[in-house]
């Protein structure tokens, strides 16, 4: 058996972040129960790649001084705790642009804010999952849950 090089397959340009979800919201749909609901966990995790200064494509994530980039999933899980699959996944880095998110938070949209990832995790908006109807979410503290419940 040959083994390639993990090089290959991150630099085929048909390995896409959008086309590795679709993959795993499509096996997640399977696995949905048609009748139960289910619930859908979401959080954010911040990827420190500060130590690999040759990475390129990072933006800063507590402060300027450490660089990398974030994901914040959604997980369908069963009612048993048991996980299901990947529903939602967004990827992106900040900007290195010197410009300080606190000193725009009142002039920017919600849509454009950091925090309407919540709102972009939900099935309504990725059109992932279609049944049944009641899916309770749990965010953590950080979510604008008022914003989110009012949908």
């Amino acid at each position: 058996m040959s083994v390639k090089r993990p090089t290959v397959f991150w630099g085929n340009e048909r390995v896409t972040h959008a086309a590795i979800i679709h993959t795993q919201q499509a096996e997640t749909r399977q696995r949905l129960p048609s009748t139960e609901p289910v619930l859908l966990v979401q959080d954010t995790t911040s990827f420190n790649f500060t130590h690999h200064p040759a990475t390129g494509g990072l933006g800063r994530l507590e402060n300027a001084f450490i660089q990398g980039f974030f994901a914040h999933s959604t997980l369908a899980v069963s009612q048993a705790g048991v996980p299901l699959g990947l529903i939602a996944q967004q990827v992106w880095s900040r900007a290195n642009d010197g410009v300080s998110l606190r000193e725009t938070r009142h002039s920017r949209a919600f849509e454009d804010k950091e925090s309407y990832k919540w709102v972009k995790g939900l099935p309504e908006h990725d059109a992932c999952v279609t049944a049944p109807a009641y899916r309770p979410v749990f965010n953590n503290r950080a979510t604008r849950g008022h914003m989110v419940n009012e949908r």
